[in-house]
């Protein structure tokens, strides 16, 4: 009922899962149970469109085990040391005439998914951010030691006391895990 499609044959999770024909409403509902499975708050849901995002979910690492996003040493530590937060999307795309992932729906069409009676592809991407204050950074044993931060690769610098999100990178790691936990729930 449900095929796979994994970019190499060694890795643990697909990279994409195909949903049947008729079937795409139940993997809708079926990924938004995932992602509330995982603890993350859902922000947008557009089953017309095959969208659904999620709110920023922050975690400090191994500070808070109960959040279920890093796992081994190298990112529970950045994740303690940093101020992170990860935001999930998951897209269900059409597949075109070549049996390829098409774009997503264009919000201007009068295409709506929930009525096709084709297959999609679903598709997950997991974004870590990075929150960072610039301003002013007081040292401990010399007020002469005192410096200030700033954010040079963003064209204007934000006042001293606003808080900026950066863009950081996926995480590969939590996008599997998504991506093993929707195949189960839609295949099973």
């Amino acid at each position: 009922m449900l095929a796979l499609a994994s970019g190499c044959a060694s890795s643990p999770a697909p990279e994409s899962i195909t949903v049947p024909a008729g079937a795409y409403t139940e993997a809708f509902q079926s990924s938004k149970d995932v992602l509330r499975r995982f603890g993350f708050e859902l922000d947008r849901v557009d089953a017309r469109r095959g969208v659904l995002t999620t709110a920023t979910r922050p975690s400090s690492g191994f500070a808070t085990p109960w959040v279920p996003h890093s796992r081994g040493l190298g990112p529970s530590v950045r994740g303690f040391a940093h101020h992170e937060q990860r935001i999930a999307t998951i897209e269900f795309s059409p597949i075109d005439d070549n049996g390829e992932a098409a774009s997503p729906v264009d919000p201007g069409s009068d295409y709506d998914l929930r009525t096709a009676d084709a297959p999609v592809v679903l598709t997950i991407r997991v974004e870590v951010q990075r929150l960072h204050r610039p301003g002013r950074r007081v040292s401990p044993s010399s007020v002469r030691l005192d410096s200030e931060t700033d954010l040079p690769d963003l064209e204007a610098q934000p006042e001293s006391n606003e808080q900026v999100t950066l863009e950081i990178r996926d995480d590969p790691r939590l996008t599997a895990r998504l991506m093993r936990a929707c195949a189960e729930a839609i295949g099973g």
